[in-house]
């Protein structure tokens, strides 16, 4: 299979790259408790601006086309800030382990917004939730009870301070589903501040 025939499961991502090494210490707090999480790879990190799902082979082509032509040039890069664990839907029985990011909100949706439009015009539906950036650092397997232990360590980092950075490139990610986690493909990307 090329890289775009469909249906692919797709979405547009802000990556973290190297800032993602500041969390270190989370995930080692977090993997002593293999039985009931699935960590992230570290090199999954990222903030997911757009999630598309399964998309037919030609949209996806047209959307890499529409992506690679967006005016992103005026665009700069982002600056942003690592802080506090949190879960969805709360710390007493969380389906999602996160770390906050804080970043300038107007900055974010210059990124984001447009990305949105690029969707919309190929008719997917818009975002109704309000858009809360975070990185996904594990999720909860099915059916696994919580230990207070974990719920004590994610309530005691709640304003913990990880690190700072800066979202640098905008991508078009292919993930493909498998027992071991996803696998992300790059399909196309842009450097904020730049032209192609």
């Amino acid at each position: 299979m090329t890289p775009t025939e469909g249906p692919l499961r797709l979405f547009f991502a802000l990556p973290i790259g190297e800032a993602g090494d500041c969390l270190a210490g989370v995930r080692e707090e977090l993997a002593r408790f293999p039985r009931i999480l699935r960590p992230v790879a570290p090199d999954h990190y990222h903030v997911t601006l757009k999630f598309l799902g399964d998309t037919p082979g030609e949209t996806t082509r047209r959307i890499i086309d529409g992506f690679l032509s967006l005016d992103l040039v005026a665009v700069p890069p982002l600056p942003f800030l690592m802080e506090g664990l949190g879960a969805f839907p709360g710390t007493s029985a969380p389906r999602v382990i996160w770390c906050g990011l804080r970043v300038d909100p107007q900055a974010m949706e210059k990124i984001r917004a447009p990305m949105e439009d690029l969707c919309a015009s190929h008719g997917f539906a818009a975002e109704t939730r309000a858009f809360r950036p975070h990185l996904t650092m594990a999720r909860l397997r099915r059916g696994a009870r919580v230990p207070g232990s974990l719920g004590d360590y994610l309530s005691s980092r709640r304003d913990a301070r990880y690190g700072e950075s800066v979202f640098d490139r905008v991508v078009l990610f292919r993930s493909d589903l498998d027992r071991t986690g996803p696998r992300y493909t790059v399909l196309a990307e842009r450097t904020l501040g730049r032209s192609c």
